[in-house]
């Protein structure tokens, strides 16, 4: 608007500058597989909430712009990847900031903040983690703050567990493999790994270490032999179907944490617990021969005297034929 002085007029003229300083905030995603491989496309779900924006203030993102409200606040809901991050630049100092990672099945929730300042110095701020599995994590209410640029990293690690499949072979010494398939839906197109290891009197020697690839199914193949095993890492809670390709000469059976013996090549409804002791299967496979029956029994004995009866009776026929034929021998 224009302004007219009068003459005589002492007109005075103020600009005010306010300086104001911005940083730039990151936000990335790791996911700890401990040994599988993340399922392709997997997602984790955040939300993110900026308190103290001027009133309809535009914040700039990797992912889109934000606008916030007439309060000065703005908050907004998005996925990222393992690996994957979102910028907020030129974040005004003092801007107050809060990031929550929704829950995860089968995954441990982890952060940690840290902060570069002007010598290029990085220090840890703030840090915390969940103790459980499948659980939500929210930082604090953080503040941007002057001379420090701060990076929020949100570690997911993958709660694991053991399956322990081990192959013992009675009535018969044998180098032969026996073939067993396995089920685990939460390892469809997946990799994990395992340990090896051979029985020898009663002690598990390691024979190394390898990876079992599961298919589309979520079915894989392994070979074992006699008094070997192998230590699985199976995700905790993840349920689980064992079934042994059968031998016609041997019959099976299985137990599951050293309980009850079942006669049965398969195993099935069970599931990863976090006690490793409780995912123990042992199968069994007996050399089937043909066993006399128990003493008390009938055994053979009644086989017997019927074929003495029978050689007797033949022998009784030969011997009246031949007595016939001297007879007629003698009348002649």
């Amino acid at each position: 608007e224009n302004e007219v002085a009068e003459s005589g007029e002492d007109v005075t003229i103020t600009y005010t500058n306010k300086l104001s300083y911005t940083h730039d905030l990151t936000l990335a995603k790791v996911v700890d597989a401990q040994g599988t491989t993340v399922p392709a496309g997997q997602t984790f779900e955040f939300t993110v909430r900026f308190e103290g924006l001027e009133s309809e203030q535009a914040i700039d993102t990797t992912i889109g712009r934000w606008v916030a409200d007439d309060e000065g606040v703005v908050e907004k809901t998005f996925n990222l990847k393992d690996a994957g991050t979102v910028t907020f630049k030129k974040l005004p100092v003092g801007t107050k900031y809060t990031i929550t990672e929704a829950k995860a099945g089968g995954y441990i929730a982890s952060y940690e903040i840290t902060a570069e300042d002007e010598d290029a110095l990085v220090a840890v701020k703030a840090e915390d983690a969940n103790e459980a599995a499948g659980k939500a994590l929210a930082t604090a209410q953080e503040t941007v703050n002057k001379n420090e640029v701060a990076a929020v990293t949100f570690t997911n690690t993958r709660a694991m567990g053991e399956l322990t499949l081990e192959k013992q072979v009675e009535g018969k010494t044998t180098s032969k493999k026996f073939e067993f398939e396995l089920y685990i839906p939460d390892l469809v197109r997946q990799k994990t790994s395992y340990e090896a290891y051979l029985n020898t009197d009663g002690t598990p020697v390691s024979q190394g270490t390898g990876e079992i690839e599961f298919d589309a199914n979520g079915k894989a193949t392994v070979q074992l032999a006699d008094n070997e095993r192998y230590v699985i890492a199976v995700p905790e809670g993840a349920s689980y179907k064992i079934t042994e390709t059968m031998d016609a000469q041997y019959t099976a059976s299985y137990t599951v944490a050293g309980g009850k013996k079942v006669s049965s090549p398969v195993v099935s409804g069970r599931t990863i617990s976090s006690e490793p002791a409780e995912n123990v299967v042992i199968f069994t496979n007996t050399f089937a021969t043909y066993e006399l029956p128990s003493s008390g029994g009938p055994g053979s004995y009644p086989f017997i005297i019927c074929g003495v009866a029978i050689l007797a009776t033949a022998l009784l026929l030969l011997e009246k034929n031949r007595r016939e034929e001297g007879g007629n021998k003698a009348r002649s």
